[in-house]
């Protein structure tokens, strides 16, 4: 049960990070077509919704973490919205992804497999 909470709150935090990008690179605002400055930034609407995202995944991962260890919860975590982000940014993007960053990812998934199984 506590690891679905742990799998909420990656997706959540996954979800905030796109967002708080797409809200980095939008220059509309809820204020209209602002220009590059700061403060047209906060009122971007992804920006907004990268915000409440981050909130949530807070609260489930406060959730998870009261039953699943944090050696485990935290990998789990941070790798898994590093492979999740990677993904999106290559397809949805464009960011250039190399040979290198391939065998980077899959030795991430495969220390997130170690770490979530320890051996007792």
């Amino acid at each position: 049960m506590y690891f679905i909470f742990l799998f909420i709150a990656l997706f959540l935090n996954t979800t905030a990070n796109i967002f708080m990008k797409l809200g980095a690179i939008r220059t509309t605002s809820f204020l209209g077509e602002g220009g590059v400055s700061l403060f047209s930034k906060f009122f971007n609407l992804y920006f907004v919704l990268g915000i409440v995202f981050f909130a949530f995944n807070l609260l489930f991962y406060f959730l998870a973490l009261t039953k699943v260890n944090l050696s485990v919860a935290y990998p789990i975590m941070t790798s898994g919205a590093f492979l999740i982000i990677s993904v999106f940014s290559f397809y949805y993007l464009k960011e250039p992804f190399g040979l290198v960053q391939i065998v980077g990812l899959v030795l991430i998934l495969s220390g997130i497999i170690l770490v979530s199984n320890p051996i007792k």
